[in-house]
């Protein structure tokens, strides 16, 4: 049993051959899915989302904020930008095949300058593993892990400010992958007293990213949480129990390293669950769904029984793997992603959704009503980053009566409710039978494929506080154009920012229900927008 000081320089010499096929195939693999999955029209299950993000910033619409979706929310800014840069550039499929093919590569170079890992063979599953994973199209999250992964790569090559400025680069990517990084970078750093010294000089460089990517949360503060089901969270702390204890009954030499890493993300999961209010929740769970038989894989010489180790990585796959096995079988889900699906209903919502309204649309399961309906100029009030419901749409997370659901599209400025016929999203699945049940509604068209409710008595997104009149005459992206009929003050229903100004000296201020009040000095029309400046940027930090 070696000292624990970190693998031998005979143990991370590379074999060139062997990490040649390494290097090629896995990018060849997953780009071949890819195409497959485009030529079979078999969308991703989180595509929509980044191709309308992408197509923001193609277009320069929507970078810091947007307001047709959640009815106003820091999008790219807060989310993580740099996928949608490049992906407008490279396209969002070559791109995820070149990242994510990497992994395969990055993770074996990493175990084996870190834990002196010789065997290819965690490296293998992570490959076969991404053939199925790229399903979810969780592109952005992806390049993040690669990042980070490279960046860990750099450091055990005593790079620290390459590795440094690699991370620093995923947290404007995907933060949910700095979690990988931490655990792996973590139990190097416990087992191996020589490695110390470079993570604390990686640590010295990365600080700054760090400070920027904290200071984003201060300049551009959104109130997002995302969803925390137990039986995810139960999943994840075994697998990390699993780990540990697997890693416990063996002679790796390594194995102290190994259970302080599994400890590490078990911990961070309980965490995830436990404390309130945070954006993490479920998000955690990605370092296993994407590394859990890779991981087992890695503790060398288990004292167990050969068929019980075989079943424990059965069962980690047949968990890991679940949900995009599935996904493929989802096949009646795949027609929304598809323009024709969707045109009927932009026809209607184009000869009579009005501007001084936003349009709900009843989500779908592949969550396509995030592209189409905004892409096509039509505010919504949800949109697809769980966290974000967080601002106004947690009515969809609990139990909720056809009062309060009515009450709530009031509340958003909704006059027209799309409802699509085909799989519906879990959070969307009690509204059919609201829309069908109350006498709110009145059905104003129909096909096989689409039925548009009317709410009676709909609020419109501009209301006269005082008396008066008051309507949004225009909304883009960043801007909202408003006439009033008098001075005094008008709800306007869009997020508040503290980046929001309004024209022809008005004054805003926030509602209690974090919309905009806006304050006329008299009657005529404001544009209010977002408009981030150095002055307020510094004003909010000191």
């Amino acid at each position: 049993m070696r000292s624990g000081l970190g693998p031998t320089p005979d143990q991370t010499r590379p074999t060139h051959a062997g990490l040649f096929w390494l290097t090629v195939l896995p990018p060849l693999v997953l780009g071949l899915v890819g195409l497959a999955m485009w030529a079979g029209h078999i969308p991703g299950d989180d595509e929509a989302a980044h191709v309308y993000k992408t197509a923001l910033m193609h277009g320069h619409a929507a970078f810091v904020w947007d307001n047709y979706w959640y009815g106003g929310s820091y999008g790219m800014i807060t989310y993580g930008f740099v996928y949608y840069w490049l992906a407008q550039y490279i396209g969002g499929r070559v791109l995820v095949a070149l990242a994510a093919g990497l992994l395969p590569l990055l993770f074996h170079l990493y175990f084996r300058r870190a834990f002196g890992l010789q065997s290819r063979r965690p490296a293998w599953a992570l490959a076969a593993i991404l053939a199925v994973y790229i399903v979810t199209w969780q592109n952005p999250y992806l390049l993040a892990l690669a990042l980070v992964l490279a960046g860990l790569v750099a450091v055990t090559y005593e790079r620290p400010a390459v590795g440094a400025l690699l991370v620093g680069v995923s947290l404007f990517t995907n933060p949910v992958a700095i979690i990988a990084g931490f655990v792996l970078a973590f139990a190097d750093f416990v087992a191996h007293p020589a490695a110390r010294r470079r993570w604390l000089s990686f640590a010295a460089f990365a600080a700054p990213f760090m400070f920027v990517r904290a200071a984003f949360t201060v300049l551009f503060p959104e109130g997002g949480w995302y969803m925390r089901e137990w039986a995810v969270a139960v999943k994840a702390i075994a697998f990390a129990g699993l780990g540990f204890v697997a890693a416990g009954f063996s002679v790796d030499p390594e194995r102290r390293g190994k259970q302080v890493l599994f400890a590490t993300y078990g911990v961070i999961c309980a965490l995830a669950f436990v404390l309130p209010q945070n954006a993490l929740g479920n998000n955690v769970v990605r370092f296993f769904y994407l590394l859990g038989v890779p991981l087992l894989l890695t503790i060398e010489r288990p004292r167990l029984p050969r068929a019980v180790v075989t079943l424990a990585v059965i069962a980690v796959a047949a968990v890991q793997l679940a949900s995009p096995v599935t996904y493929f079988q989802r096949t009646e889900d795949f027609r929304d992603s598809r323009a024709a699906f969707w045109a009927p209903a932009l026809t209607f919502a184009a000869g009579a959704c009005e501007p001084a309204y936003r349009v709900h649309v009843v989500m779908t399961r592949g969550h396509w009503d995030a592209y189409y309906f905004p892409i096509n100029g039509f505010p919504i009030t949800r949109g697809w980053f769980r966290e974000a419901d967080a601002l106004h749409d947690r009515l969809f997370y609990g139990d909720y009566t056809a009062r309060e659901y009515v009450a709530w599209l009031r509340e958003m400025g909704v006059e027209y409710v799309f409802l699509p016929h085909c799989p519906l999203d879990w959070t969307s699945a009690r509204e059919p039978a609201i829309l069908a049940g109350s006498r709110d509604f009145t059905v104003v068209y129909a096909t096989s494929d689409w039925a548009v409710y009317r709410l009676r008595d709909a609020s419109p997104l501009a209301v006269a506080l005082g008396g008066g009149t008051a309507s949004v005459e225009a909304m883009d992206h960043s801007s909202v154009t408003v006439r009033v009929g008098q001075a005094g003050d008008c709800l306007v229903k869009v997020t508040w920012s503290p980046y929001s100004t309004a024209s022809s000296g008005a004054g805003l201020a926030r509602s209690a229900d974090d919309f905009v009040v806006l304050r006329a000095p008299a009657a005529g029309t404001y544009r209010l927008r977002i408009d981030v400046t150095a002055g307020k940027l510094a004003g909010r930090l000191f």
